[in-house]
């Protein structure tokens, strides 16, 4: 699915993230799939699609339950989270009870260092790290309030230099600006709705405890009352999601450029003719073909071949080699290849006798030549290829080449 085919507006529900709505898409084709796979795949192609259908039903409806109980108070469903963890939190029927316990999550097991070096994938986190690990041993310890002061910082001037065009920190960002594409955080309770609080003005001084990111009053001592462990791990949380964002700006550039994506119909028949192609191919039997008998497009390649090594026609006899797939060589390159091959190999008289088609896609030409005065027997094995040099059968789009295409690979004797 196209980035620029996906409204940039929050997203009501995780089921309508373009990742599911593709696995959904998928699901539909897998069973189309099911209709057209042999028999003996039918059962397992059935029990994957289950399996898949029950996985992204369980990702979605978390995701919602989430934000169901945590999104009002400013938490984000960020990437760095463990599913089942999230899962045993979101099964506690209430609501104080779910928040302290992903707090407890973030303060044990060293989860918060283990997701700090993921950020270290941005280059413009990597001068802010020595200041969140401080903040890290700060969290620990239970110095919320620097925990708040320096993540809110941090935050501030990693999304100003993420996007050096534009220069504008976290705090100078609107709601709109703050959608991530599909992304978890891109929920309508998840980043764009904390970036509310978070962007709030604070004109009078709040003594009472404040649990939320006042960013505009926490920075400018208009909120005084912040120590403590729900805004600290807010912060974490807050900043984890912004690199959550970063990746999905990141990856909508990428996805605005791409190819647009087969549909499942097309998935389907391409799949159709893999399956009628690989039945034609078991269903093929080896034949001989004779240039007295029968003209086939081997014996045409090979006739050619033969007349351009006699001809010292090195342009001509190089596009006769089998390349590596994609090699894309010169003609000026596959003409040296030629001439410092077969430049000492005088080709005086060729016949060839017979075509012996082993396989859908390879066939040994026979024949008799005369090398440097001498002759001999010779059994070369050529192949078809497509424009890519990808070996195809013999009744698609292609053409036949030699390999191997040394002289000393097919010549038996010393010259």
């Amino acid at each position: 699915m196209n980035a620029a085919d996906t409204p940039q507006e929050p997203y009501s529900s995780a089921r309508d993230l373009p990742t599911f709505r593709e696995m959904e898409q998928n699901i539909r084709g897998m069973q189309e799939l099911i209709n057209v796979a042999p028999v003996v795949k039918q059962a397992e192609l059935k029990r994957d699609l289950k399996d898949l259908s029950a996985e992204s039903n369980r990702i979605a409806l978390l995701v919602d339950a989430f934000y169901e109980k945590l999104g009002s108070r400013n938490w984000i469903f960020s990437s760095d989270l463990s599913l089942e963890t999230v899962e045993s939190i979101v099964e506690k029927d209430d609501t104080d009870d779910v928040e302290k316990a992903l707090i407890t999550y973030y303060r044990s097991d060293d989860h918060v260092k283990f997701w700090l070096k993921r950020l270290a994938r941005f280059e413009a986190m990597k001068p802010r790290l020595p200041l969140l690990r401080s903040a890290f041993e700060d969290y620990k310890c239970g110095r919320h309030y620097s925990v708040v002061l320096v993540l809110i910082a941090v935050m501030d001037g990693f999304v100003n230099d993420l996007d050096k065009q534009t220069r504008k920190g976290l705090h100078a960002r609107s709601v709109e600006e703050m959608f991530a594409w599909n992304s978890i955080v891109g929920h309508h309770m998840g980043l764009t709705n904390a970036h509310k609080t978070f962007t709030k003005s604070c004109k009078k001084t709040v003594t009472k405890e404040v649990r939320d990111l006042y960013r505009h009053g926490i920075m400018h001592g208009m909120v005084t009352n912040f120590d403590n462990s729900f805004a600290s791990t807010k912060a974490w949380n807050h900043l984890f999601a912004i690199g959550d964002w970063a990746d999905a700006k990141l990856k909508e550039a990428e996805q605005a450029s791409a190819p647009p994506e087969p549909s499942i119909e097309e998935v389907v028949q391409q799949y159709r003719q893999m399956q009628e192609a690989k039945a034609r191919r078991d269903q093929f039997e080896p034949y001989e073909c004779t240039p007295a008998t029968s003209v086939c497009d081997v014996l045409r390649a090979a006739e050619d071949y033969f007349l351009r090594w006699d001809r010292k026609q090195w342009g001509l006899l190089g596009p006769h080699f089998m390349q590596p797939s994609n090699s894309h060589l010169s003609d000026g390159n596959n003409a040296l290849d030629a001439k410092r091959l077969y430049e000492e190999y005088s080709l005086d008289e060729y016949t060839i006798r017979r075509i012996e088609h082993f396989g859908s896609m390879g066939a040994h030409v026979h024949a008799s030549l005369t090398v440097n005065g001498q002759t001999q027997s010779v059994n070369q094995r050529w192949l078809h290829v497509d424009d890519a040099s990808n070996m195809v059968d013999e009744w698609a789009d292609g053409r036949w080449v030699l390999a191997p295409y040394g002289p000393l690979t097919f010549i038996e004797t010393e010259l």
